[in-house]
């Protein structure tokens, strides 16, 4: 099975963006991790840059914030037709462990 793709936004919210970020690659949990950091003014891009996982596919940083939706848009397209698209935003707290396998059962069961 195709990892899911798993969309990140975020702007400005460095300390909500370490909170989910760690608890999502906190888990052992197989998936593609795409980040979008919407021109922070912060902190945020760097912390992004930092991180270390193989499942971190790609990290951009708009040069100018264009909005979420155009940011979640982007990766809708860039996901793959047959792979399952979740969108984490950084004002989502990630408090479930095996969320994205508890997902892929109800997916499974009422395709």
């Amino acid at each position: 099975m195709i990892p899911p793709f798993i969309s990140y936004i975020t702007f400005n919210r460095l300390g909500l963006t370490i909170r989910n970020l760690s608890a999502l690659l906190n888990s052992a949990e197989d998936f593609e991790l795409h980040i979008i950091d919407s021109n922070s003014g912060d902190d945020t891009w760097e912390y992004i840059m930092s991180l270390d996982d193989s499942r971190i596919r790609a990290r951009e940083r708009f040069e100018v914030n264009h909005g979420k939706i155009y940011a979640l848009n982007l990766h809708v397209l860039t996901r793959r037709p047959e792979q399952y698209f979740f969108s984490v935003d950084s004002g989502v707290r990630i408090e479930t462990a095996g969320w994205i396998v508890k997902f892929l059962k109800v997916f499974k069961a009422f395709p």
